[in-house]
């Protein structure tokens, strides 16, 4: 699935695909993570009488590392082929589609309900296949190797842009949804 939409007409060798532009969030979610470590380590410093300075992704808990770079790598599985310009069709015509037994409007506005905030129906869809039986099963079995249903929840959290525990308000905006965040730096590295 091309990330360009239908630029590789143009341009035939711009080539981002879903797939590459993936990786390259993993890995510059791995490296931001690396950055909340290295400035922890090297905090001395007191930003203020009793507040201590940064905190490690240690202190985190019980988001893991490894959970932030899954969401990373699984924050655009919902997109469809010819990705933005697909969606502009549906949203254009939303009486002719469907999602699973639900209509466009509706299954958009389910997530958008349980979330409190409007999302994409990329957004959702990703959401949807992380919070699937199958792929918890095969999550579960394959990935993590032991029983963590919140896990799952943690990654839909983040893909979503929620907060996903209350010690740092604003981890979930690495992945995307703010003015500097991996999904915006992958497309300029």
């Amino acid at each position: 699935i091309n990330q360009l939409g239908f630029s590789y007409i143009t341009y035939p060798s711009a080539e981002h695909s879903r797939f590459i532009h993936s990786i390259g969030m993993a890995n510059v979610v791995d490296r931001f993570v690396q950055a909340i470590n290295r400035d922890h380590q090297e905090d001395g410093v007191e930003f203020a009488p009793g507040v201590k300075g940064y905190a490690s992704f240690k202190d985190l808990k019980p988001l893991k590392e490894s959970e932030i770079i899954h969401a990373a790598l699984l924050h655009d599985v919902g997109h469809l082929p010819f990705s933005h310009v697909a969606e502009a069709a549906i949203v254009s015509s939303p009486s002719f589609f469907r999602f699973g037994s639900l209509p466009y409007s509706e299954f958009v506005g389910k997530a958008e309900l349980h979330l409190g905030k409007k999302i994409s129906l990329s957004e959702a869809r990703s959401i949807l296949v992380v919070l699937s039986d199958r792929f918890g099963r095969y999550y579960r079995q394959h990935i993590i190797q032991r029983e963590d249903d919140d896990a799952l929840l943690r990654i839909a959290c983040l893909i979503a842009g929620q907060r996903v525990q209350e010690k740092c308000p604003n981890i979930q905006h690495i992945i995307s949804s703010s003015a500097v965040d991996a999904d915006k730096i992958d497309y300029v590295t």
